[in-house]
């Protein structure tokens, strides 16, 4: 090897060694940023004419298993679905009680039935007609307050649909402006991988919102769309929006299409808003109307809509929030015993009505109802269907976060920095530098004595 040769190999080794501690340098300094990936930059052979001239530098690049990342982003998006559906379980169900309380729906269906009994064993007691009808507005204050609360719950499902939607078309906006870097430096050979680490983050943040598949072009763009491949992202953002009636859309070439979500936060909205609630209420106006037309069936017509109408069919939508105690029963009580009232002492009404409450074969149409059923067992029911998918939807939010936990663990062992690695790199890199070092001034001191033989 020429002395040339050696001083070019000393040359490009203290470059590439000076360069390589500059990277760890950066990996130190970021090592708790939130989003940051460790990087390398790796050393080529550098090769002329068929011989070795030192080393080269290779791309920076980024320490990063897109397939962890990949499934990291699918498992955070499935967890995000059923931590929102979590939270809206949990607030209902503080309503709705659990089956057996005595405060709960059913328990106050129990109980109505219950003064019947006693007021069949004592028809001409008015303290036991009085029960009767403190039992029937107990009841209605559990249908009331149920149905509000479900209102409440739509408001906010849909309020929240809106801000997700907002945060996803901010999100990919945001994203489209990176593209447009990366895809710049990568053009003129300059480096993109910070740029990449904030992208990444991004969509981080648009997993939590939405599903959604993508892919990388030549120049590093990612091209993002939904997983029934609806563009999201291209070379401009595919703006969504969200309809009255809660539909996700978006318009392409003067073409309005719907989008369909199948996990993240508004794929949760949407079930609940779209199928949750609206199962509920079905199932709360359906309970009401058995009650109303049942105890109508025989002579008493306790309950009617607003406390001044009698209950019609059409009412049926809503009716667990119109859903009143007749005006005319608070007004005369002794109605309880029928139309018109009875003789002294006929319970013939009372113990029908007693025994309204303890059959099992009225019929029931809302989905989620046996269609067989009694009237506290229907309430029972709703109550016991309620909390069984919330235990069914944490099993499943248990699982995937587990999951998730594991793969951040997995991605974070590979992606992220270690103090102790970098500073293992580094001592080997200074003692490489200091080798360089002194190869250059080997060969200066026999340049310098070649250059004296000369003279």
């Amino acid at each position: 090897m020429s002395l040339n040769a050696a001083l070019l190999h000393s040359l490009s080794g203290l470059k590439t060694t000076q360069s390589q501690i500059d990277v760890v340098s950066r990996n130190i300094v970021n090592a708790t940023t939130p989003g940051y990936t460790r990087k390398i930059r790796p050393q080529e052979s550098r090769v002329v004419a068929g011989h070795n001239m030192g080393v080269d530098l290779g791309q920076l690049t980024r320490t990063v298993d897109a397939g962890v990342q990949l499934a990291m982003r699918q498992t955070a998006s499935k967890v995000a679905d059923y931590e929102t559906i979590d939270a809206f379980q949990a607030k209902l169900e503080t309503t709705l009680g659990k089956p057996g309380e005595s405060t709960s729906l059913s328990g106050r269906l129990n109980a109505l039935g219950n003064t019947f009994e006693s007021l069949a064993a004592n028809p001409d007691v008015p303290v036991n007609r009085s029960l009767v009808i403190s039992a029937a507005e107990n009841v209605v204050q559990s249908l009331h307050g149920i149905y509000a609360a479900t209102e409440t719950e739509m408001v906010h499902a849909t309020a929240e649909l809106n801000s997700a939607i907002d945060r996803v078309n901010e999100t990919l906006e945001q994203i489209d402006h990176l593209n447009g870097m990366i895809s710049s430096r990568t053009a003129t050979q300059q480096e993109t991988a910070d740029l990449e680490d904030q992208r990444d983050v991004l969509l981080d943040q648009l997993a939590q919102e939405i599903d959604f598949k993508y892919f990388s072009r030549e120049h590093g763009q990612i091209v993002i769309f939904t997983s029934d491949g609806k563009i999201l992202l291209d070379d401009e953002v595919k703006t969504l929006s969200v309809t009255g009636a809660g539909v996700v859309e978006q318009t392409v070439d003067g073409v309005t299409r719907q989008l369909t979500f199948n996990s993240g936060r508004v794929h949760a909205f949407q079930d609940i808003r779209d199928n949750r609630i609206p199962d509920l209420r079905d199932q709360l106006d359906d309970i009401a109307r058995a009650v109303t037309e049942e105890l109508v069936a025989i002579d008493v017509e306790l309950f009617n809509v607003g406390g001044a109408t009698s209950y019609t069919p059409a009412d049926l939508a809503g009716y667990a929030a119109t859903i009143e105690v007749n005006d005319a029963i608070k007004a005369a009580p002794s109605l309880l015993l029928g139309t018109p009232p009875k003789e002294a002492g006929d319970n013939t009404v009372p113990l029908a009505a007693a025994a309204l409450f303890a059959r099992d074969d009225l019929t029931f149409s809302a989905a989620g109802l046996s269609t067989s059923n009694g009237i506290t067992g229907a309430a029972t029911e709703v109550i016991a269907g309620f909390a069984n998918d919330r235990v069914q939807n944490g099993t499943q939010m248990s699982y995937y976060s587990t999951l998730k936990e594991s793969l951040q663990r997995q991605f974070h062992n590979q992606s992220t920095v270690s103090l102790d690695e970098e500073m293992s790199t580094t001592i080997v890199l200074q003692t490489s530098y200091m080798a360089a070092t002194r190869m250059v001034q080997t060969t200066q001191r026999l340049f310098d004595a070649l250059f004296e033989m000369v003279r």
